[in-house]
């Protein structure tokens, strides 16, 4: 990894736990779910990574948002668990050909519909742990799965647009 990398994608962490703490913890959808942007910073990592890395980054992650946000472990707990499936979404989701050594799961490199499936899914793994984890038992199933599903709609709503936002292709349209 580049130092160029290494830099964007500190400041980008940094921006999306801005944005989850100040804002979004404190927006509820109908007392269901929250929206949950940070785990955009794993999702877009560098196929070439190794998973263990992934897992070593995702819980550092969301250990730092945790206390930040006094949440005592769930989100290091959600963000370790999607970045656990990470790689077996993009082991199915590859194509026929694999990945290339320099590419990432975003927008630009994959397409809009690719990262829409691949987001869906790893925003379901997340918010499904992050909510039972919350929970700690099965009581109450349904209602803890309607706020997983409420809180995947926002979530991917908001991370597709933020992932619009700052896609390169989308940043040349704009001059």
């Amino acid at each position: 990894m580049s130092p160029r990398y290494l830099i964007t994608a500190s400041l980008a962490y940094i921006g999306l736990v801005i944005l989850q703490v100040f804002i979004l913890d404190h927006i509820s959808i109908a007392g269901f779910g929250i929206p949950m942007v940070y785990p955009l910073i794993i999702m877009v990592m560098p196929v070439s990574i190794p998973a263990a890395v992934v897992l070593i980054l995702a819980f550092l992650a969301g250990f730092g948002l945790d206390l930040l946000s006094n949440s005592g472990g769930l989100n290091a707990g959600a963000l370790t668990f999607m970045a656990f499936a990470r790689k077996y979404i993009l082991d199915f989701m590859a194509p026929s050909a694999g990945f290339d050594k320099t590419s990432f799961p975003d927008i630009e490199d994959q397409g809009f519909k690719w990262f829409s499936m691949y987001s869906l899914a790893l925003i379901f793994s997340h918010q499904l742990a992050y909510y039972f984890i919350e929970r700690f038992s099965f009581d109450n199933f349904f209602f803890t799965i309607l706020r997983v599903f409420s809180g995947v709609l926002v979530s991917a709503l908001l991370i597709w647009l933020i992932a619009l936002l700052f896609s390169p292709a989308v940043r040349k349209k704009k001059r």
